[in-house]
């Protein structure tokens, strides 16, 4: 039930046609670099004009504003610069950027949240439309646990352990003897407790 229509906003045919589409809109996104909307002259001034109950969803790389707001961004850049990469892999190996697009995917949830949230408060509250500002950045980032603050409050960095875990054990994958894998969480130690002694290795207790 989706229609698909190809705008050339820097057209005027285009712009006329996206400047029809707003007022029927409840949502627009966009993930061009930020100030491309304003020098098209679509800035959230305009669009709310066009539509005060319009929700606008933007996401870039770094984010509308800061330093890095001007950078071109994606998927891999963030997955290194936010850490990620640092704190995957094994102890003697070298950082991994994951094989999936996580850094975007985690941002569209980030997005799902925030227009959801946006439309509830505009359609329960009669707040009127709003801006919604996603970083792929600070989206992966809030996924790094409790790396960050472990740092803010020791300057700690923490190693590249693998699939093991500095909070639980035993934790990670494991080859068993016919050349399987488990994949286990020791996440108490009654839980610990309980697969050791089923693997005939209560000595690690």
């Amino acid at each position: 039930n989706k229609r698909f229509v190809t705008l050339d906003l820097k057209h005027p045919q285009g712009f006329d046609l996206f400047r029809r589409l707003v007022p029927q809109a409840d949502v627009v996104m966009e993930s061009f670099v930020p100030g491309t909307l304003e020098r098209l002259g679509l800035g959230w001034e305009t669009l709310h004009a066009w539509n005060p109950n319009l929700i606008l969803a933007r996401i870039s790389g770094w984010g509308q504003t800061g330093p890095d707001a001007g950078r071109p961004g994606f998927g891999t850049l963030v997955e290194a610069a936010s850490g990620f990469a640092a704190m995957n892999g094994e102890p003697d190996g070298g950082p991994i950027v994951p094989s999936v697009p996580l850094a975007d995917m985690s941002a569209a949830l980030y997005t799902v949240n925030a227009i959801m949230m946006a439309v509830h408060h505009r359609d329960r509250h009669g707040a009127g439309g709003q801006s919604i500002d996603i970083a792929l950045f600070e989206s992966l980032f809030s996924l790094l646990g409790p790396l960050p603050a472990e740092y803010a409050a020791f300057g700690r960095v923490r190693p590249r352990t693998g699939s093991r875990s500095k909070n639980s054990s035993p934790h990670g994958c494991y080859q068993t003897s016919d050349g399987g894998w488990l994949a286990v969480s020791g996440s108490t130690p009654k839980m610990a407790e309980r697969f050791l002694a089923a693997y005939g290795l209560q000595d690690l207790l």
